[in-house]
């Protein structure tokens, strides 16, 4: 089966992601992959591994998958106390967590690009490394992707990207240009924080092979 690879770099004020994304064809229906990042601005990160495996026709314009993930994840936020002087302290608490994810995702390629739909349902526990206390979360995410070919070489991409946990809604939007060289293409964009007012560059490497 083929293997698709992308790498990426984000930075801004908030500090760089790095992120890494590979998937296998395993068969003709069944894709085996891994989606990882690490944020080392705000001490966070996650390493997702899925299967996935479509539906419907091989051979049509539009094509429909449902996915099943295993991951684990970590992040630092402050943990506030009081300290015997009454004194209010704080510290970097470490959270850990896992979590299954179950995703449903669409794909239609056109005469003058191509759109993709992600969504996806996540269902875990967190641990606190400090306290030992845990509890479940769960979180959905929602992402929708539109690609643009300007010439054979060159493309542009939008992106939306949702996620809603604790009923809170995070949105993230990008904007990128694609230039492929041969069999890599390069990827160069900007990210758009739109809760935090954030903004990242972002580079990126695509190869298959």
């Amino acid at each position: 089966g083929e293997t698709f690879l992308a790498t990426a770099l984000e930075s801004g004020e908030g500090g760089t992601t790095a992120k890494l994304y590979a998937e296998r064809g395993w068969s003709e229906r069944v894709t085996f992959g891994i989606d990882v990042y690490w944020d080392a601005g705000d001490q966070n990160g996650e390493a997702l591994t899925f299967a996935r495996r479509t539906t419907g026709p091989l051979n049509a314009r539009s094509v429909w998958a449902l996915g099943l993930g295993l991951g684990a994840g970590y992040r630092e936020q402050p943990l506030y106390y009081y300290a015997p002087d009454l004194s209010l302290q704080s510290l970097d608490e470490g959270i850990y967590g896992a979590f299954a994810r179950f995703s449903a995702h669409y794909g239609r390629g056109t005469d003058w690009g191509w759109v993709a739909v992600d969504g996806a349902y996540d269902l875990g526990r967190i641990w606190s490394r400090e306290t030992g206390e845990s509890d479940y979360f769960d979180r959905r995410k929602l992402d929708l992707t539109v690609g643009y070919h300007v010439t054979k070489r060159l493309s542009t991409m939008g992106q939306v990207m949702a996620t809603e946990q604790d009923s809170e809604v995070y949105t993230t939007l990008g904007l990128s240009g694609l230039r492929r060289y041969g069999e890599p293409t390069v990827e160069l964009g900007l990210r758009q924080d739109v809760d935090a007012e954030e903004t990242t560059l972002r580079l990126g490497l695509w190869r298959s092979f």
